[in-house]
């Protein structure tokens, strides 16, 4: 399985970085999307941050993870904190069981 999501410490300072230039790349097939913490792509943010008249789509200090685009409705669903424990508590190799990990722990949540 290829890797899920990558914090900002991580992707901004390696060959991923020229995500920051066009908000997602593509890695073995995969795509990648920059999101802030509640899950939102830089595409939304930028038309956001344009009506309220802000320069920066996502604010210097505010996470910006580059997740894999599949896995970005979990991001947005269970909210950056809950997703990155997700990913640490359920290290697996098998893609369909950390998905169907993340749809237990959303249907548990809306109970």
């Amino acid at each position: 399985m290829t890797t899920v999501c990558m914090t900002e410490e991580y992707w901004a300072s390696s060959p991923l970085s020229v995500a920051r230039y066009y908000g997602r790349v593509k890695i073995d097939g995969y795509e990648y999307l920059i999101v802030n913490k509640d899950g939102k792509d830089i595409f939304q943010c930028s038309i956001e941050a344009e009506k309220a008249g802000r320069e920066k789509a996502i604010e210097p200090g505010e996470p910006a993870d580059l997740v894999r685009k599949d896995f970005v409705p979990f991001y947005r669903k269970l909210g950056r904190d809950k997703f990155l424990s997700v990913l640490m508590n359920n290290r697996t190799t098998q893609e369909n069981k950390l998905k169907a990990c993340f749809k237990s722990i959303i249907k548990e949540q809306k109970k």
